[in-house]
């Protein structure tokens, strides 16, 4: 029913169904498991306000997980036409206690690589060390697991387990030269910077989705599509055609979308109004600032010896640890200067916010220009990378 419902779209030429499940019942196996769609498109009348839309989406992701307890959550995905709903619905899932990531190939720009974090750098050069030498990938899963256990809001060290046990079924061994894994973690980790982990929820906007698919797509609608454009009636066919199994399309009240309107017409579309509207929520009424690498001045510790505080207060910095900004500093809870920011970066508003680490990133001498290394007094070098929370009445201000 989800290509049925989204005929309308395509003029150019007819739709074809999937050769894959082209002998699948309309609707799927969610004709027989979704007892009051019964596998249709859901087309939801909901406000354009992203505070309250979210809400909406979040008990649609509720909604899935109850019909299907074992959906992954990397195999749902809320698409948008831009990018600013998006912060909003990274919210209401921190909120919510739901894991999520903003993904694409914008999105990716802006974040660091797994194996430049402290965890994947310190893991590269142990297989660098005994490369002519085997390896075994349980042992090294149980060492993973035991850092884990000890840290479990490292982000990092998850990734790194996932990897492991992606390596572990690529090569059907468990031990394997250290050179091939160390090859099959790059290029692993490079997969996972660009497609996101496997433990979240998928965000991104209809353009990033272009060439994937999910399980359970949810596109929403926050009167930000222009529906006079030819490319962007094109652009909402593709956001609907990510999905596998369910669709659920959130359509703003007031009828700004004719193309969404019009699917309400169509076989296979169920109209849904929801029970009750939702309320603005001042919770959800925040954003976050990522103090990443162009964020940061980089080069700050490695332009102190090694005797120096600064090195021994990064290596105590743990995911998640609450930092302060003070100035263009970054300060530990004990006051010592653990980073300063990039003079590009407006620090006044993060200054009122609340800080927290997200990631250490290990930076060489051999991945800094020449032309600063006579400034540089140690080879490598800890760079701490945090995440402002900005909460209502600062929100609207940037960085």
């Amino acid at each position: 029913m989800i290509q049925r419902g989204v005929d309308r779209m395509k003029v150019d030429h007819p739709i074809r169904i999937d050769a894959r499940r082209k002998d699948d019942p309309p609707g799927g196996r969610w004709a027989a498991i979704d007892q009051e769609s019964r596998g249709a498109v859901r087309l939801i009348t909901s406000p354009a306000d992203p505070n309250l839309q979210v809400q909406l989406v979040h008990a649609e992701i509720e909604r899935i997980r109850r019909i299907d307890p074992a959906v992954k959550l990397s195999e749902i995905a809320v698409l948008c036409r831009t990018h600013a709903p998006l912060e909003k619905m990274r919210v209401i899932c921190d909120v919510e206690g739901l894991p999520c990531e903003i993904t694409g190939p914008e999105a990716a720009k802006g974040q660091i690589a797994l194996m430049r974090t402290r965890e994947g750098w310190a893991l590269a050069q142990a297989l660098r060390r005994r490369r002519l030498r085997m390896l075994r990938l349980s042992a090294l899963r149980r060492s993973l697991s035991y850092l884990q256990r000890a840290q479990p809001r490292n982000a990092a060290l998850l990734d790194l387990l996932d990897i492991v046990d992606d390596v572990a079924a690529t090569l059907q061994a468990d031990i394997v030269p250290a050179a091939e894994a160390l090859d099959l973690f790059y290029e692993a980790a490079g997969e996972m910077r660009r497609d996101g982990r496997a433990s979240a929820i998928k965000l991104m906007t209809a353009h990033g989705a272009k060439g994937l698919e999910f399980d359970h797509v949810i596109v929403m609608d926050c009167a930000d599509w222009r529906w006079d454009e030819e490319d962007e009636r094109r652009l909402l066919y593709v956001a609907m055609t990510r999905a596998r199994q369910s669709l659920s399309l959130m359509c703003a009240e007031g009828g700004r979308n004719p193309y969404l309107v019009d699917l309400g017409t169509v076989n296979g579309v169920h109209d849904h109004l929801p029970r009750a509207l939702p309320q603005h929520r001042a919770d959800l009424e925040r954003r976050y600032v990522m103090l990443g690498p162009a964020s940061m001045d980089i080069g700050f510790a490695g332009r102190a010896s090694s005797a120096q505080p600064v090195h021994r207060a990064i290596a105590a910095l743990r995911t998640g640890d609450v930092v302060e900004i003070k100035g263009r500093f970054v300060h530990s809870v004990s006051g010592q200067i653990v980073g300063r920011l990039a003079a590009s970066v407006d620090s006044a508003p993060l200054q009122q916010g609340v800080a927290s680490m997200v990631a250490v990133m290990v930076r060489t001498r051999s991945q800094t220009p020449e032309e600063y290394w006579p400034a540089l007094q140690v080879d490598h070098w800890e760079t701490p990378l945090a995440e402002v929370r900005l909460d209502r009445g600062l929100a609207g201000r940037t960085a």
